[in-house]
């Protein structure tokens, strides 16, 4: 754990910009321009990587609502690697360093433990639980389909436990919504962009579009904890057979259920990654059109959490379209 005191005396000499948000940083556009920066996040990956003379690094993913930062410190010698070294999982943290836009990473100068903040202000993590369970609601309440709202308002009851870890676990740990909630987000957003695609393409059934959408990623409540780390099911299964499972016994417990529909929610979490050639984790290629809307949805929510603050254009290149 680190101390609250624990700074690099060189910082005190330097100026830094303070920030609110991650977007604000990574809006710096000018990408030969690295500038001093202070922000607070929190923790929600640190791994190892070597350096091409075999040194090891740390490199720490942090975040808040609006997006995530790279930490990173070469110089084992250095105060800051040690402080990086000694990082937990979910600690708020205040950081000043260096923002290379090219990069798009931090070079540390000082960290500490913030006093000011807590992991909820940082997320405003319960009311946007409290926002996200009544958004999930009421996209519930307009399937007809006796079988699709059976199945979602079963795996989605106020009082099971899937239901509260669908709206507190993140989607990742250091991609696409890796914050609390983020599972819960990302799948609302899928929903959303794949009936997009149902309103363009008249053959595929609302609500089992609708279905898909909210439980493609659904296995992720068994392969993260409440804090957001990995449980043992992360490594022997993975979210894809541990959504297929908790799907196929819950649609056992309903009378009845259509055979097809089946067939078709279970292919869609197993090829909602895409082709297998693209080496993203899918277990067979999509087949049908509602497991195409289902991935390319996924894809396009993934894609734009971090194109839609990433984008670095300088003044003179931009043009209209």
């Amino acid at each position: 754990m680190l101390k609250h005191t624990d700074k690099l005396k060189e910082s005190k000499n330097r100026e830094f910009t303070k920030y609110t948000s991650f977007s604000e940083i990574k809006d710096i556009y000018n990408q030969a321009t690295v500038q001093n920066v202070e922000f607070v996040g929190v923790v929600t990956d640190i791994s190892y990587k070597h350096t091409r003379f075999k040194k090891i690094y740390p490199i720490v993913i942090v975040r808040d609502k609006s997006s995530s930062i790279k930490l990173i410190s070469f110089d084992s010698t250095s105060h800051p690697y040690q402080l990086l070294c000694n990082l937990k999982h979910n600690e708020v943290i205040n950081v000043q360093g260096s923002y290379n836009p090219t990069f798009k990473s931090v070079k540390v100068f000082s960290v500490e433990i913030s006093e000011k903040f807590t992991i909820n202000e940082i997320f405003g993590l319960e009311k946007s639980i409290q926002n996200l369970k009544e958004d999930l609601l009421e996209i519930i309440s307009t399937v007809e389909d006796d079988d699709c709202g059976t199945l979602l308002k079963n795996l989605f009851s106020e009082e099971g436990a899937i239901f509260n870890l669908f709206l507190r676990v993140p989607a990742s740990r250091s991609n696409h919504h890796s914050f609390p909630g983020g599972l819960a987000v990302h799948s609302i957003e899928v929903c959303s962009y794949a009936q997009i695609d149902c309103n363009k393409l008249p053959s595929l059934n609302q609500d089992w579009v609708i279905t898909a959408a909210l439980i493609h990623d659904l296995g992720k409540v068994s392969t993260f904890n409440i804090e957001g780390q990995f449980t043992n099911n992360y490594f022997l299964n993975g979210h894809i057979i541990a959504g297929i499972r908790l799907v196929t016994n819950e649609i056992k417990k309903i009378k009845n259920f259509y055979p097809t529909l089946k067939e078709n929610l279970i292919h869609v979490i197993a090829s909602h990654h895409g082709p297998i050639t693209t080496g993203w984790g899918s277990y067979v290629e999509p087949q049908t059109k509602l497991a195409w809307v289902i991935h390319q949805a996924d894809m396009l929510s993934a894609k734009l959490t971090d194109i839609n603050t990433n984008l670095t254009l300088k003044p003179n290149i931009l043009i209209e379209v």
